[in-house]
């Protein structure tokens, strides 16, 4: 890795073709999301429409309880990541321990 970024240190022209390269990159990916967000964000509110005009008496419990299962729903999503996070940085420092100790037991042989 640090003859990769000696190597771009070295040839700024480089450098500056792949960051232009990754920022159109980055550019197209935010423009993907951002058009998937405005359609979801569109049929949901077509959905909403439509149970609206459905049953306009019913519409707001309706819409209150999905609300709700939405939210719990995502906590415990929330929830499961935090957990999975955690276990990741204690087998993290679990390998990091391990390898220091080879790298000691080598280093004393």
């Amino acid at each position: 890795m640090s003859d990769f970024a000696n190597s771009m240190a070295g040839h700024p022209v480089a450098l500056l073709v792949m960051t232009a390269v990754l920022l159109l990159f980055v550019y197209f990916i935010l423009k993907q999301l951002l058009r998937l967000a405005l359609i979801c964000g569109l049929v949901l509110i077509g959905i909403g429409g439509y149970y609206y005009f459905k049953a306009p008496s019913e519409f707001p419990a309706r819409a209150e309880k999905t609300v709700n299962e939405i939210t719990d729903k995502t906590h415990g999503v929330f929830e499961q990541g935090k957990m999975v996070l955690q276990k990741s940085k204690e087998v993290t420092r679990k390998i990091a321990e391990k390898a220091e100790k080879d790298r000691q037991s080598l280093s004393e042989e």
